[in-house]
């Protein structure tokens, strides 16, 4: 047998051994946990989208639970697994779908103040129409009372109408309005981008980070006691608290 397929077989086998290892510890890290892979992947999903870590629930409670010197093993097995899935096809199309779906509608398009005019003297006009069905149909004391309505409005409207500089004012007011959903708008796409990238990688990161912190925390209040009516951290649980961070650092250290 030549060289090269010596080679061929063996990576191949080491990618074998590799897969093998990252399904055993997703396995363990789930089971640990009590999680099934697809509420595993949803809480996952949640907490990058929604940053919406104080849902672990259950979770918590079995981390509080461990042994000091379990927890960061688990905050790495769980670390991993996270990190895992959020590299997977599903977990970037679903990203994609839901970044599209939450995108900022954007404003109507904008239309002139001569449409917008004559768009409120159509509705003028019907509401007039509507009023003078109305009037032919009432008792004569509600038919008087709706014709001197009518008069009134129309005369009212035909003032606005002919009023250069409110007709002037309320066309700059228009304007104004819609200039200002342009802005709200194109500030919403900026914020919106900034919160969700195009790539997640960033948004990941930073909720692994704060999943440490949470970890962290956690294990801290594991730790606590009451000691002359103060809280205080207990022994081997508060050396397994401090150390958490170290110990995590090391195993990811050990793993190159």
């Amino acid at each position: 047998m030549s060289h090269r397929p010596r080679v061929l077989i063996a990576g191949v086998a080491l990618a074998i051994a590799v897969c093998a290892a990252v399904t055993g510890a997703a396995a363990d890290v789930l089971a640990q946990f009590k999680l099934s892979k697809p509420a595993a992947e949803t809480y996952i999903f949640d907490a990058v989208w929604n940053d919406n870590l104080g849902s672990f629930g259950t979770g918590s409670r079995l981390f509080k639970a461990m042994p000091a010197e379990a927890r960061a093993a688990a905050v790495t097995s769980a670390a991993a697994f996270a990190r895992a899935y959020c590299e997977t096809d599903l977990f970037r199309a679903r990203y994609a779908k839901q970044r599209e779906q939450a995108r900022p509608t954007p404003p109507p398009p904008a239309r002139s103040w001569a449409e917008q005019k004559a768009e409120q003297r159509a509705q003028f006009d019907k509401s007039m129409a509507e009023m003078k069905a109305n009037a032919a149909k009432a008792a004569p004391d509600i038919r008087k009372l709706l014709e001197e309505t009518i008069v009134s409005m129309t005369r009212q409207q035909a003032a606005m109408d002919g009023d250069v500089a409110l007709q002037a004012q309320m066309e700059k007011g228009a304007t104004m309005a819609a200039e200002l959903q342009q802005q709200n708008y194109r500030r919403s796409v900026k914020e919106f981008e900034q919160k969700y990238p195009e790539n997640p990688n960033p948004l990941i990161a930073a909720r692994l980070r704060a999943f440490l912190t949470l970890s962290e925390t956690l294990a801290a209040e594991a730790a606590l006691v009451e000691r002359d009516g103060k809280p205080a951290l207990r022994g081997p649980a508060a050396r397994g608290t401090v150390s958490l961070r170290k110990a995590i650092l090391s195993r990811r250290q050990a793993r190159g």
